[in-house]
């Protein structure tokens, strides 16, 4: 049987997990959906969807596995993509926002994308991958300025020095930090920074992992912020919450990740200032799709000298050090205002 046109809303997920526990774990299911219709080879195929698969892992890999089996395919002409969901789906909460998009056998080429609100519908034609990346870039304006932070002769991630998650081995469920912690201060005890602000002290034998970052100078911040929100051309968001000085003889438990692993006290708190800045919140923007802010988003953020030795002035503002940052990448006028608008302040 041959097909002409596929058109269709296909279901998103089904969870998996009946548990308390483990009730966030799903199944992706439109990936199938959206590879089975073009293989099934018709000329036209137009689905809609969450956009989260443009640049998310997802738990079961298929948003991967769905943009690796359509790199090599130039036959998208057209996708539509509503960073809020609401303009389409009222009602329902969708993160990462929804898409349309039109596959067209005949098409070969780059792709029409449309960054559509509710006021708005703007339209720029571009690769389906952006030179040297593996994911769709879900907003036109951010293809320049990552550009040219990937450009620069001495970019290299944050992720190098970003942990993923349970990075020390210690789960924060309270019924096991019962048995490994206090709440008390005991001698060769490691400081445990838990969920929620709160500290507890444990025994350095229940670190089974990267004893020497907690040995050192780091910073802790949350691996899930829902509150945070996720970019977009309606209100500013924060992108990530506080972000907290980890000392020497310090570790956390797996609802948060470290970041760094230094030497001196400067370099993370000069860190975590850099972290305030919108600049920074707005290179881990490109990514978050979701209240989750795993390892992976810290790919496109530039790690930097965080000495006071450095170009960059760290005892300034974080204002005055995201205007340092924009001149040492040439952002222009118009995606320095892109960023300003996007992200709130933090200071």
């Amino acid at each position: 049987m041959k097909f002409d046109a596929i058109v269709g809303n296909p279901p998103y997920q089904s969870n998996i997990s009946n548990s308390d526990e483990n009730a966030s774990l799903s199944k992706q299911m439109f990936p199938t959906f959206i590879q089975q219709s073009i293989t099934l080879g018709a000329e036209y195929v137009s689905l809609i969807t969450p956009s989260r698969w443009f640049t998310a892992d997802a738990q079961d890999k298929s948003f991967i596995k769905l943009r690796e089996f359509i790199s090599d395919k130039q036959h998208f002409e057209a996708i539509y993509h509503y960073p809020n969901n609401k303009d389409i789906f009222n009602g329902v909460e969708i993160a990462g926002g929804v898409n349309y998009f039109l596959y067209k056998q005949s098409h070969n080429g780059d792709v029409n994308f449309y960054e559509c609100t509710s006021e708005m519908k703007d339209c720029i034609s571009r690769p389906l991958f952006e030179d040297g990346l593996d994911i769709i870039l879900s907003m036109n304006g951010f293809v320049n300025v990552l550009n040219k932070v990937r450009s620069a002769s001495d970019f290299v991630s944050m992720m190098t020095i970003t942990q993923g998650r349970n990075a020390f081995g210690i789960v924060g469920k309270e019924s096991e930090l019962k048995k490994i912690t206090s709440d008390k201060y005991f001698e060769g005890a490691y400081e445990l920074r838990c969920a929620h602000e709160e500290i507890k002290y444990t025994s350095k034998t229940n670190i089974s992992k990267n004893l020497e970052i907690a040995d050192k100078w780091k910073v802790f911040t949350s691996k899930g912020n829902g509150g945070a929100g996720i970019l977009n051309n309606e209100k500013p968001v924060a992108i990530i919450g506080k972000a907290y000085i980890g000392k020497p003889q310090s570790a956390c438990t797996d609802s948060l990740i470290p970041i760094g692993c230094f030497d001196t006290k400067e370099e993370a708190v000069n860190l975590q200032k850099y972290m305030t800045t919108k600049f920074f919140r707005f290179m881990i923007g490109i990514l978050k799709v979701s209240q989750n802010i795993s390892q992976n988003v810290y790919r496109f953020v530039p790690l930097l000298d965080f000495t006071n030795s450095s170009t960059i002035n760290w005892k300034e503002t974080p204002s005055n050090i995201d205007a340092q940052l924009y001149q040492k990448y040439g952002l222009s006028e118009d995606e320095i205002q892109m960023i300003d608008t996007m992200v709130k302040p933090m200071e």
